[in-house]
């Protein structure tokens, strides 16, 4: 048995190990959350020290239980380590994602104030597309254009604005930006799981849809 320590600390230290595990702090969990589904040359472009050298990308699939499928997609084996750490992500989310549960440990452990772990996830992705807009030329600054243009129609037009026609969207974000532009920016977004597919329609994803008024606090107005 290992030495007692004070159970305040101990608790503390346990809640710090599940933080530890969402994405927002883990490159590991980052990744499975990324990956899975995706086109493996997109993955590579965004994880090279994954899966850039090919014995480090073997090694790296292997631990995680993950391969690259006849399409190019990056998938996990039943019951491998990415395939339950992706479920374990959920239920973290899920837990933290409630407010009496982060105030009740909160309160109860005398520590710094306990944050949702999903809201953090989808405010870092949001930050790291600010960062990548400030570079000139950058896709990524249509990119924040386009999250604010989706939330505004979407807002002001309901259900009927849950996806948007690639016209519609290409009108609203105006005749100055090239459709080769938009398109990269598009796919900026669908990388970062912040934009969801139907058919030739785009929307917000539902992970973004219900932290919304994050996307008012990037990029300016």
């Amino acid at each position: 048995m290992n030495e007692k320590k004070d159970p305040i600390q101990e608790i503390n230290e346990f809640l710090e190990t599940l933080m530890a595990i969402s994405p927002t702090y883990s490159r590991v969990s980052q990744f499975v959350l990324m990956s899975l589904g995706k086109d493996y040359n997109a993955i590579k472009e965004m994880y090279p020290d994954f899966l850039g050298e090919r014995r480090t990308r073997e090694r790296v699939l292997g631990a995680l239980g993950m391969s690259v499928d006849s399409n190019g997609k990056i998938t996990t084996e039943d019951y491998a380590l990415s395939y339950s750490l992706n479920s374990i992500i959920g239920y973290i989310f899920d837990l933290f994602e409630r407010p009496e549960v982060r105030d009740r440990m909160t309160a109860a452990l005398l520590n710094e104030k306990i944050s949702n772990l999903r809201e953090d996830w989808v405010w870092s992705r949001l930050k790291t597309i600010e960062e990548m807009s400030k570079v000139e030329g950058s896709p990524a600054a249509v990119s924040v254009l386009l999250l604010k243009i989706l939330k505004k129609l979407r807002d002001g037009g309901g259900y009927e604005y849950n996806y948007v026609e690639i016209d519609r969207i290409s009108e609203n974000v105006g005749e100055t930006v090239d459709k080769s532009v938009l398109a990269e920016a598009i796919d900026i977004l669908m990388k970062f799981r912040l934009l969801e597919q139907s058919g030739e329609k785009y929307g917000l994803s539902d992970e973004l849809w219900k932290y919304k008024l994050l996307i008012d606090d990037i990029g300016g107005e």
